[in-house]
């Protein structure tokens, strides 16, 4: 039995990244941890998350079993500022839950978990219990009667699994993941044979030619979907430019580069940013996103990276310094200066071009629109101290 854990519940189990391109498939269960699951999310597009989702979907058709998930603790999910429910990221039931935490736990009889559960109360606690949830109830707080532990045909939720369950745990992922296969054995329905779709009840047949024109109609929305998601995306990784940071936004300003008929020439990892030629010219990139303004500092890396670049090749390279400035403010907020004044002198004396990425932003759709590459990448090269233009972005992002 090949079993799989985004989580550290468990010994016995390969463990794995949920973001990264292991399959799923190659798996017989999955056990999951919320926590594991949104440990990274901050740094993460919800597109990795979607994409996650869709494998589960194929597990979850293909080895007919549900997914056993760890009762999780509340938690607000925000991707590009907009809140999503925790249960939107797996291919479940939509539940909510709240934060409470206990031992004493009162199991439900005649369910298919109740032996089970009884047999190894022991090493079950709880944090959390559920509200809105859709599916049998197998475990729940004494009194009360908050749910505590419930399945369905998608997913079985559990308790929180004390850390000691190692002496036991062979027998016990053994005899969960068998009462896990015989939820959808019992859920199945009897087979039709095939051509009994050939005779219709009264008032079936306008039904079910129905269906086959809404199937046909959803597939041409899918399709129609599919297509402007992708186109979407585009502008969604241009948005980078005055929100990200680190590789995220280096990434997206090296494409930003070849778009505008840059070469982007072989740079040293974990040196320089970023390295272009424009007809005969060289810039040396230095590319940061942070929460203030510049600082001289930047300029300095910029310049040690010039330097390298010099000796290195006995070319004068053109410093290029691009700050994303208070990225984690509203653009509407953004009303100090990228570039202090007190460090204008020291990258004036060595010739920098200092601009920002959201001015780099307004460039990029100026040159693109209005064929004018030629003319803007050498208004960069030509530039010393601040870039002049672009600096109102009202101009080329709508509110």
């Amino acid at each position: 039995m090949q079993i799989c854990e985004i989580g550290n519940s468990f010994n016995m189990v390969e463990r794995i990244n949920y973001l990264s391109n292991r399959t799923f498939i190659d798996f017989d269960a999955i056990i999951l941890d919320f926590h594991s699951i949104l440990v990274e999310y901050h740094s993460q597009k919800k597109r990795e998350y979607d994409r996650r989702k869709s494998n589960l979907s194929e597990f979850l058709q293909h080895k007919e079993i549900p997914l056993i998930i760890l009762a999780p603790q509340p938690q607000n999910i925000y991707f590009d500022h907009q809140q999503y429910e925790l249960a939107s990221l797996l291919p479940i039931f939509p539940f909510s839950v709240k934060k409470e935490t206990g031992k004493k736990i009162n199991i439900l009889s005649n369910t298919i978990f109740t032996d089970f559960l009884l047999k190894y109360q022991e090493y079950f606690s709880y944090d959390s219990h559920f509200e809105d949830f859709k599916g049998k109830v197998i475990a729940e707080t004494p009194h009360t009667k908050k749910v505590l532990a419930f399945y369905n045909k998608t997913s079985i939720f559990l308790l929180q699994i004390k850390a000691d369950i190692k002496n036991v745990e062979d027998k016990f992922l053994l005899e969960l993941i068998e009462i896990a296969k015989k939820i959808i054995q019992d859920q199945k329905k009897q087979p039709l044979p095939d051509w009994v779709h050939k005779y219709f009840l009264p008032d079936e047949k306008p039904i079910s030619e129905e269906i086959s024109k809404i199937k046909q109609n959803v597939s041409i929305l899918e399709n129609s979907l599919q297509k402007k998601e992708i186109e979407i995306e585009k502008y969604l990784d241009k948005k980078l430019l005055y929100t990200g940071t680190g590789d995220h936004l280096e990434i997206e300003i090296e494409n930003i580069f070849r778009e505008l008929r840059c070469e982007i020439l072989e740079s040293d990892r974990d040196r320089d940013d970023l390295i272009i030629k424009h007809t005969d010219k060289i810039a040396v990139i230095e590319i940061k996103g942070v929460t203030g303004s510049a600082a001289e500092k930047n300029s300095a890396q910029l310049e040690k990276w010039k330097i390298l670049y010099n000796e290195k090749n006995e070319i004068e390279p053109k410093g290029i310094l691009i700050i994303n400035s208070y990225r984690d403010k509203e653009l509407k907020d953004r009303t100090e200066a990228t570039f202090p004044h007190q460090m204008l002198k020291y990258a004036e004396n060595r010739e920098h071009c200092l601009i920002s990425s959201l001015q780099l932003l307004g460039l990029y759709y100026d040159a693109i629109q209005n064929n004018k590459q030629e003319e803007l990448i050498n208004s960069l090269f030509k530039t010393i101290g601040v870039y002049k233009g672009y600096e109102n972005w009202k101009n080329f992002i709508d509110e």
